[in-house]
């Protein structure tokens, strides 16, 4: 009532994804939070505020770092331990005011706040066959760093022209995953009893063969002359993976075809011509390597084969 004083209370018990990737460095996450401020027309005089962030359980003296304080705040917290052994961070002010917006941040390592798998390695063999036929065959290797998190699915992109789909095979550390299937030009991966737990390293390898005209052919391919075949691989989110990737795209081309009867475009990022060699079947290979390729990027290889080398019903043409 008027002329009286009272302490209001308000517990949130939860509040969802408050947390987003550092902008300084990305395998860190950071928080900022606003104390409430009011309008000036209805709060006068100044405001005794305090500001404290108990930080997550396991995180280290060294590993966080707090952000800037608002104006009127010291610049460095208070730190200390609470009472249940975790970190905490406390700015006080005696002199600021109720109508004024404070913001306060944290940084701290990702993986105790956010889903955070590396992907060490990704190797993609691509083998062009002589009938029309395309055998995919991938490999991901990934690590997961979270505190909690497990690495339980995965979405990963086929060529857009997958419209028939044979013989799809996965497994973890050659465990068969029971639960894949493609929706559309995406190979859905339910890990199920195989799923990546925090702290492990395991390589996904995935299969499939592309039938019915995975090729296209139009004008604009030399009129008609070449049979292409657009592969994309998979930009896997930032907001869950981290660090850079060993990256390998294999094309083996059909029996009897030598590199220098094709043609091909690249992805930016690799400013080079592909390595050629010969595989262990006696297929020229065409192969594309990036040692710091990133998981959330996507890369791109079209390859033009002429068109005797590729069945004719295996390809789509274009007006």
């Amino acid at each position: 009532p008027a002329g009286s004083t009272g302490t209001v209370h308000v517990f949130v018990d939860k509040i969802e994804n408050p947390y987003y990737i550092d902008y300084n460095d990305d395998n860190y996450a950071s928080f900022q939070f606003s104390p409430t401020w009011f309008g000036s027309e209805f709060v006068s005089g100044e405001s005794h505020i305090s500001m404290t962030f108990h930080l997550p359980p396991g995180v280290s003296a060294t590993e966080p770092r707090w952000h800037g304080a608002p104006s009127g705040f010291p610049e460095e917290p208070e730190t200390g331990l609470d009472e249940d052994g975790r970190i905490f961070y406390t700015w006080q002010n005696p002199n600021a005011n109720g109508h004024t917006q404070y913001i306060f941040g944290a940084s701290i390592p990702r993986q105790y706040v956010l889903a955070t798998f590396w992907l060490e390695s990704e190797t993609h063999h691509i083998y062009l066959n002589a009938d029309g036929s395309v055998d995919v065959d991938n490999e991901y290797t990934f690590t997961n760093q979270s505190q909690g998190a497990s690495l339980s699915n995965l979405a990963v992109d086929i060529p857009y022209r997958a419209f028939e789909i044979i013989n799809p095979l996965a497994d973890v550390n050659g465990i068969p995953v029971q639960d894949l299937y493609a929706d559309y030009s995406i190979m859905n991966l339910e890990l199920g009893d195989t799923a990546i737990q925090p702290g492990a390293t395991d390589t996904i390898h995935l299969a499939y063969t592309l039938v019915d005209q995975p090729y296209t052919s139009s004008w604009w391919d030399e009129e008609y002359k070449y049979a292409s075949f657009e592969y994309r691989t998979t930009d896997f989110d930032a907001s869950w993976t981290a660090g850079i990737t060993e990256f390998s795209a294999i094309f083996h081309l059909p029996s009897g075809i030598a590199p220098q009867d094709i043609d091909w475009k690249q992805d930016y990022s690799f400013s080079g011509e592909p390595s050629q060699n010969v595989d262990a079947q006696g297929r020229a290979t065409l192969t594309w390597q990036n040692s710091e390729a990133a998981a959330s990027d996507t890369y791109s290889f079209i390859i033009l084969l002429p068109r005797e080398f590729i069945a004719a019903e295996a390809v789509y043409e274009y007006a």
